[in-house]
């Protein structure tokens, strides 16, 4: 049994929530980006002519950094494998900075938490924004945490957006009817 991934477009259509944070964030890193091109066009002409040219050059190169970060989270959870073959759990993808491969029997595993926990951190962080994390819990609720019994637990983040909903649901019902401890994070 496998999940279905959601396709390309159906993944940055989830993340559609996160469009007004994106916008307030445009003029910081934009900021960034000319003072960084003013500093480089300065090592090689005049600083005049180069506080003229850094707004092209850090609008070019904020655009090209956008894309390519674009490109990598498209990479990142296409390449998100989870399946069931013959009683053994096959989790693949890139959660972070490094690769998850993993096959698992399912009697290795000692439970899978949809959502992950809110660390004291987060929860500092919540307070010191009046109680409004509503980015941070979706972050978290789209968490899924594998716990195996002998091994450290790892998290596939984004696997709401990575994975059709309803094929998702009806994969983890399926082994919680196989007796896997399915658990939802409150």
């Amino acid at each position: 049994m496998l999940v279905e991934r959601n396709s390309l477009r159906q993944m940055f259509r989830a993340f559609l929530g996160w469009i007004p944070m994106l916008v307030l964030t445009i003029p910081f890193y934009l900021l960034v980006f000319v003072i960084v091109g003013n500093w480089a066009l300065s090592m090689f002409m005049p600083a005049d002519i180069a506080r003229a040219y850094a707004w092209i050059v850090g609008s070019v190169g904020l655009l090209i950094f956008a894309l390519a970060y674009l490109r990598y989270v498209s990479n990142l959870l296409g390449a998100y494998v989870l399946k069931l073959e013959n009683d053994v759990l096959c989790v693949e993808g890139s959660p972070g900075w490094r690769l998850v491969k993993r096959a698992l029997p399912l009697g290795s595993i000692d439970r899978i938490v949809i959502g992950d926990t809110f660390t004291k951190i987060d929860q500092i962080v919540t307070v010191t924004q009046g109680g409004k994390s509503s980015l941070l819990g979706e972050i978290k609720a789209g968490t899924l945490v594998f716990f195996p019994k002998n091994e450290k637990p790892f998290k596939m983040v984004f696997a709401d957006k990575a994975f059709n909903r309803e094929s998702l649901e009806v994969f983890l019902l399926n082994l919680r009817s196989r007796g896997l401890c399915v658990e939802v994070s409150a």
